[in-house]
């Protein structure tokens, strides 16, 4: 997902300039996936120190390039920046709201930095998070656009939202480094082959239940038939239980399977974008 090609711009390069923030848990199959190709690549791990609260804080001492989050974390980034920037002053609030709007503009373009702007606001904004950031991988959970949109522009990097599983090792579809979409999750994976099965509710074509199949994905659950067979077919197919749409090559996923409810009126319900609408609001 992050590599199409042999163009050295086309991927993301870890090595021993780089430092990657260990803080997520560690059973937790996207942050384990991350840790083993960060330590394999010669990356410096820090370790941050325990408490989740000190977060921001861990990031202003370790000065990570590199960072793996969820939806959750990003929320909480987005509101401490808000929060601080509502005590300034008339100015600072009116140049800061300025730049986000020319920096969201501009995310379209691949453009993720701002001379002006960051001269005068952003790079201190950067500063607190260490200021070194220059990528973020995000999954676990559905990322609201506009959230992904504003630690963009407050942090000048870029955030690349991704898809899988534990039983696919997480690595299943990820979003390449020219795709500005921000609600996509990207292309497959090379070991991964996907495909999709009509689902009650959602019609017309490219629309369905996700599946996948490859040697990343498991073969059933460690003495537990039952639930082997339920989740996996006959043909090694795992059922993710994931709705998706698939549009110009990308991948959007838009609710589960299990989720879906039908109104009085026959009408089927995602209540997972309700959730999104709702996330950060007033309720």
């Amino acid at each position: 997902g992050f590599s199409r090609n042999k163009d050295p711009d086309s991927y993301i390069l870890l090595d021993k300039r780089c430092v990657y923030l260990s803080y997520l848990p560690l059973p937790h199959v996207l942050e384990r996936i991350c840790f083993n190709i960060a330590w394999s690549s010669c990356t410096q791990v820090v370790f941050y120190s325990g408490n989740p609260k000190l977060l921001q804080l861990d990031m202003k001492i370790a000065r990570p390039t590199f960072l793996v989050t969820v939806p959750r974390v990003l929320n909480i980034f987005m509101e401490k920046i808000k929060a601080s920037i509502a005590t300034r002053n008339v100015f600072v609030r009116t140049l800061f709201n300025l730049g986000i709007r020319f920096k969201i503009w501009r995310q379209s373009r691949g453009v993720y930095k701002s001379w002006l702007f960051d001269t005068l606001i952003f790079n201190k904004v950067r500063r607190e998070f260490g200021g070194a950031l220059e990528y973020s991988l995000c999954g676990g959970a559905s990322l609201n656009p506009e959230v992904l949109q504003f630690m963009q522009a407050a942090l000048s990097f870029k955030i690349f939202q991704g898809y899988g599983q534990t039983e696919g090792l997480a690595a299943n579809i990820v979003a390449p480094l020219d795709c500005y979409d921000t609600e996509t999750v990207g292309i497959p994976f090379p070991s991964v082959l996907v495909k999709l099965e009509p689902v009650e509710g959602y019609d017309g074509d490219g629309v369905g239940e996700l599946c996948m199949k490859g040697p990343s994905i498991t073969s059933g659950y460690f003495k537990r038939p039952k639930e082997t067979r339920e989740a996996i077919g006959d043909d090694g197919w795992l059922r993710t239980g994931d709705v998706a749409r698939v549009k110009n090559g990308y991948f959007y996923i838009i609710g589960r399977v299990k989720e879906i409810f039908k109104t009085s009126f026959g009408e089927y319900i995602a209540p997972e974008k309700i959730e999104n609408l709702l996330t950060g609001g007033i309720i």
